[in-house]
């Protein structure tokens, strides 16, 4: 058995303009199906050796959904383990705010572990966080305080 550590990244792209945010969502994944079949999440991945972490974010959002981004500030942290055949991972992520550079959203790239449908821009709700996977929602709801204190977008 192996213990494997990783550094992951998710682009939180807002528009403040329509209230939307980017959101793929996932169809299965080899791994952690049930955990995240079905549900939204926001597009990122894993670093590559070698890679900045501006890098790593701006390829697997463009990957994963066709756009072009500009990585800014980091809102949110955590961690979460999974078995990956017979060895332990685990995943350091952040969710960082991202400005939308260019790009239209097409079809994402064939991914190894996990299948996603075509990502969307969906309106920053509460009831849409909650179709979130579970451990992205503190940022949203971090996102949701930030642009609207009073809570207007239920």
């Amino acid at each position: 058995m192996t213990q494997i550590f990783s550094f992951a990244q998710k682009a939180l792209i807002y528009n403040a303009t329509e209230n939307t945010l980017v959101a793929i969502k996932y169809l299965d994944s080899k791994y952690l199906s049930s955990k995240v079949a079905g549900k939204y999440g926001l597009p990122g991945g894993q670093m590559e050796f070698g890679e900045t972490p501006d890098a790593a974010i701006i390829r697997e959002t463009q990957e994963e959904t066709g756009l072009i981004i500009h990585p800014l500030e980091p809102i949110y942290i955590w961690t979460w383990t999974y078995k990956k055949n017979a060895d332990d991972k685990q995943i350091v992520a952040i969710v960082r705010i991202c400005e939308y550079v260019s790009g239209t959203i097409k079809e994402p790239n064939i991914e190894g572990e996990t299948t996603l449908a075509k990502a969307r821009w969906v309106k920053l709700t509460q009831e849409n966080i909650q179709k979130f996977v579970w451990d992205e929602r503190p940022a949203l709801e971090i996102l949701l305080k930030r642009v609207c204190p009073n809570n207007k977008h239920k």
